[in-house]
């Protein structure tokens, strides 16, 4: 799969804003269930093949929450998907960092690092 480089930059960019925010906010107001409706809008659009929609809806979910670790969970999958590595690893190993217990994360990141390529 081919994304812009304007796509991947904006994808880094997002993916680093967030990390900050997260990092130096204690407890953000956040209407959860306005972001479980953007991931799950994102994983439909996603299976639907629509993949730059589906990655837009999980980056608004880390605007709106930059402490949700499957928002970064998701930002990996179609990371890897795309073939990039390394900014996949950087959202799976963040999703981890915000969420310790998170199996899918580890799973996602174990099964990358492992595959050869």
């Amino acid at each position: 799969m081919a994304w812009s480089n304007a796509i991947i930059r904006g994808v880094a960019a997002i993916m680093g804003l967030c990390a900050l925010t997260a990092a130096l906010t204690s407890s953000p107001q956040v209407d959860q269930r306005t972001v479980d409706q953007r991931l799950r809008l994102g994983t439909e659009l996603a299976n639907q093949g629509h993949i730059e929609r589906a990655m837009i809806e999980f980056l608004i979910a880390l605007r709106m929450d930059p402490r949700d670790g499957r928002a970064y969970c998701r930002v990996g999958l179609l990371l890897k998907q795309a073939g990039d590595k390394p900014r996949a690893e950087a959202a799976f190993r963040q999703a981890i960092e915000l969420e310790p217990d998170f199996a899918e994360a580890h799973y996602q990141l174990g099964a990358m690092l492992t595959k050869p390529d």
